[in-house]
């Protein structure tokens, strides 16, 4: 039986990271401007408040990766996933938008179905790199998926789940370059530093992450020094300038902390640094070579290695089908495997600049822009019903 029709239009949105949030808020403003008076709410963060989203439940809570390491915020996640229900139970939203988080968000998911609410998922999980057999779940339990990789598509559609490949979300943000080195000196002139090698460190948008990565990056830097490289830190959103200088305090090296200027960062940077996640396409959008780097706990480590099935973590490589970019994992991110990586973006233009190209073409394996148009407009035919 269908819920009853409503005259106002509610979406629920749950984004459970700084990534999410910011694909949320974009699309939150696109099913606005789509459905003039339609209520969004849900779980989120400031980029979700910004657009106008309702947000009852702060995606903080949810920002924690590795299977061990989210012991430690069990307590806080099963209660805000309680609450969330109740909400939803005693107040059915029309539809529901969940993106990515699937640890979470399949468990929202079945729940929603049990009330027959439409479930779009957008940013499906990545059932390519393990956990396959979360497909059979979603052929249940979701409406429909918005995938964001082409290879995905395929995936979804052999398992009879219902599903729509949309495009990468940061197309929306993030324009062509025209002229890598116009753009570097016009980055440079806004973030107001001088000529020079400038190395981008970005160690992570999760705390954790942080405490992890960030210290080897430190020491990294400091092998570095003697190079007079010069370093930027672009703040990533969630974090706070306390999350970072209390790993920047050990070290003599003027790292330089920037807000609200990531794509700047990266533009100007000769090589960057980069934890493994979405900073990592952005950063291939952007063409700027980089190291990608990672660390988890070791039982999350060790479990990782014997389910994961994908031969590289970066996603530039993964698209490529190759290593684009080298990749550093766990006990190989050493500071000094690292800067030997960055020394070879720094001395040797050729391969920079290959390295660069390379980068760049992935963009025509991630679709076109509109993804949040797309993403909007299959939530408005899924609140029109069948």
């Amino acid at each position: 039986m269908n819920p009853a029709p409503q005259s106002t239009p509610k979406v629920l949105i749950v984004a459970g990271e700084a990534s999410g949030d910011l694909h949320a808020s974009e699309v939150a403003r696109a099913i606005q401007r789509a459905v003039p008076g339609v209520r969004l709410y849900g779980v989120g963060g400031d980029a979700m408040r910004r657009a106008g989203v309702d947000v009852i439940h702060d995606s903080s809570r949810l920002a924690v990766v590795g299977l061990f390491e989210v012991l430690t915020k069990i307590v806080s996640i099963w209660r805000l996933f309680r609450s969330l229900v109740r909400g939803f139970t005693a107040d059915r939203p029309s539809l529901a938008i969940l993106i990515d988080s699937p640890d979470f968000n399949l468990r929202v998911a079945k729940r929603l179905a049990r009330l027959r609410v439409p479930v779009l998922y957008f940013i499906g999980p990545q059932v390519w790199a393990w956990r396959a057999g979360r497909l059979a779940l979603m052929r249940r339990i979701v409406s429909r998926t918005a995938v964001v990789f082409p290879f995905e598509e395929a995936i979804y559609r052999d398992a009879e789940v219902p599903v729509s490949f949309v495009g990468h979300p940061l197309l929306d943000r993030i324009e062509a370059p025209a002229d890598l080195d116009k753009e570097r000196a016009l980055a440079r002139e806004r973030l107001g530093i001088p000529d020079g090698a400038w190395v981008t460190l970005m160690p992570g948008s999760r705390r954790s992450e942080v405490s992890r990565i960030l210290p080897r990056l430190v020491q990294t830097a400091a092998r570095l020094a003697g190079r007079s490289v010069r370093f930027l830190l672009p703040l990533a959103p969630g974090l706070s300038r306390s999350d970072v200088e209390q790993h920047l305090a050990r070290s003599p090296l003027p790292i330089r902390i920037v807000e609200d200027a990531t794509y700047d960062c990266l533009r100007a940077a000769d090589a960057a640094i980069v934890a493994s996640g979405t900073a990592t396409l952005e950063a291939a959008l952007l063409g700027t070579p980089m190291v990608v780097v990672y660390r988890l706990n070791p039982l999350t480590y060790w479990f990782a290695r014997r389910v994961v099935r994908v031969d590289h973590i970066a996603m530039a490589n993964i698209l490529a089908g190759r290593r684009l970019v080298p990749e550093l994992v766990q006990g190989a991110a050493t500071p000094a495997r690292i800067a030997r990586e960055v020394e070879r973006f720094l001395d040797e233009p050729t391969y920079a600049r290959s390295t660069r190209n390379d980068l760049l073409a992935l963009r025509e394996k991630l679709g076109s822009r509109g993804v949040a148009g797309r993403v909007a407009g299959i939530a408005t035919s899924l609140l029109s019903g069948p």
